[in-house]
């Protein structure tokens, strides 16, 4: 799936990705620090996937240190960058 116009906080910019959806089930430790795009009725944005725990994915979506919680249906697994 091309995801267009995905707001990225992390690089204060706007990209475009290649992405899958989110298997929770496939998620192991080497998924920590790979990117993901929550996907909104206002907009997509991208996050970098810190942790996970009773079905909730925690990404960090800007420069802060704060992660926030969502369901793994709601993310797409970044699988290339297209800009």
């Amino acid at each position: 799936m091309k995801l267009h116009n995905v707001r990225d906080g992390r690089a204060g910019c706007v990209r475009s990705y290649e992405a899958e959806p989110l298997a929770y089930d496939a998620l192991t430790p080497d998924h920590v620090g790979r990117t993901v795009v929550y996907r909104d009725h206002g907009g997509d944005e991208a996050g970098t996937i810190t942790s996970w725990r009773g079905g909730i994915v925690f990404a960090q979506y800007s420069r802060g240190d704060t992660a926030a919680g969502a369901k793994a249906s709601d993310l797409f697994l970044v699988i290339d960058t297209l800009d």
